[in-house]
């Protein structure tokens, strides 16, 4: 499949993708200063193989080259909204299969980088004075894979992860909500429920720290930490006594989450493409 890009499109789309960590064009390695073609299938077939790239780089720790080659594969599969209306059925599947683990295997790295502590370099968009907020990238990508695929469960794990990362716990907890409504795994979900509940914990006790004998007596606050501990507790006892009726329904969901599972697996291997992975793992 050949596509046609103007020159001005064109122009537009390679400043907005290119690798924002790259120190100069002399500094590059070869893959990054790759030009891309204009046959849709070595297109996708170069992003996939620069995905497949960055995971192992993920996968070693080394997240700085991995978030550059997640970059080059962004900038390979990336079409403008005309080339994406005028394309087949089945070519917009085989594009949303390579752009959807390349854009969440982007903000995965990003967050992974910020938890170990490593900068992450703000991100130049071509029309805009200032460079943009790693962060803003990632809620961008997300956005766009939540746009093509409403029901992608990990699309929602990682906006819980992300907006974990802006302190905005409550969201995050929607959002976690959000993935498991989706099929998302429920290991995932715990484990990320999990850090949630301690940052809120972490959040009281700094507010009781800030506030006790300013606002209200300390007392008062303990009593409503434990009132909130008690709230907790009879949440999950009720959801203990409901399992007899939520459990079935449950063992059907994922029986249906499965077969769509399977169906997406079917069709990634029809194009020659990687199965969706855990909700933590990148794909």
């Amino acid at each position: 499949l050949l596509l046609r890009l103007p020159r001005s499109s064109r122009q537009v789309t390679v400043a907005r993708l290119l690798p924002h960590t790259m120190a100069s064009t002399a500094d590059a390695e070869a893959w990054e200063t790759d030009e891309r073609g204009y046959v849709f299938e070595e297109r996708l077939a170069t992003a996939a193989e620069h995905k497949d790239r960055g995971n192992e780089h993920f996968k070693a720790g080394e997240w700085q080259i991995a978030l550059r080659r997640y970059e080059r594969a962004l900038y390979h599969c990336a079409f403008d909204p005309m080339q994406m209306y005028d394309l087949m059925e089945k070519h917009k599947a085989a594009a949303y299969a390579v752009q959807t683990p390349v854009k969440l295997n982007y903000v995965a790295c990003v967050l992974q980088m910020r938890e170990a502590g490593l900068d992450v370099a703000p991100v130049q968009v071509e029309g805009e004075e200032e460079p943009r907020d790693p962060l803003d990238r990632c809620e961008e990508l997300i956005g766009e894979v939540l746009k093509a695929e409403p029901n992608h469960a990990k699309a929602h794990f990682r906006r819980a992860q992300l907006l974990r990362a802006r302190g905005d716990t409550r969201a995050a907890q929607e959002a976690l909500e959000e993935a498991e409504r989706a099929g998302g795994g429920s290991a995932s979900v715990r484990a990320e429920q999990s850090r949630l509940r301690e940052m809120a914990r972490a959040e009281r006790s700094r507010e009781r720290e800030l506030y006790s004998g300013i606002i209200q007596p300390s007392s008062n606050v303990k009593a409503a930490d434990e009132a909130a501990e008690r709230r907790a507790r009879r949440g999950q006892l009720v959801e203990t006594l409901a399992l007899p009726v939520t459990g079935p329904l449950r063992a059907l969901w994922w029986a249906a989450a499965a077969l769509v599972s399977l169906l997406r697996r079917l069709l990634a291997v029809l194009l020659r493409l990687r199965p969706d992975g855990a909700l933590e793992a990148v794909e």
